[in-house]
């Protein structure tokens, strides 16, 4: 349980310096929540660490990603 608080805590973090004040995400498998995953959460977090990083990049947003 530890490991999956920390991971929440990664995604506040991301989320905070991305900008981003809500968002909505839903599993593929259909039977257990993202949420619940600290492997999940991670990865979204690094997916907005990264959309973040991409948005201060000196030319903005690089148009082949977007």
């Amino acid at each position: 349980m530890a490991e999956l608080e920390r991971a929440r805590s990664e995604l506040a973090q991301a989320a905070e310096g991305a900008g981003v004040t809500a968002f909505h995400a839903c599993t593929r498998k259909g039977t257990s929540s993202w949420e619940d995953d600290p492997a999940a959460v991670r990865a979204l977090a690094a997916i907005l660490r990264d959309y973040h990083a991409d948005e201060a990049a000196p030319d903005g947003p690089r148009s082949a990603d977007r």
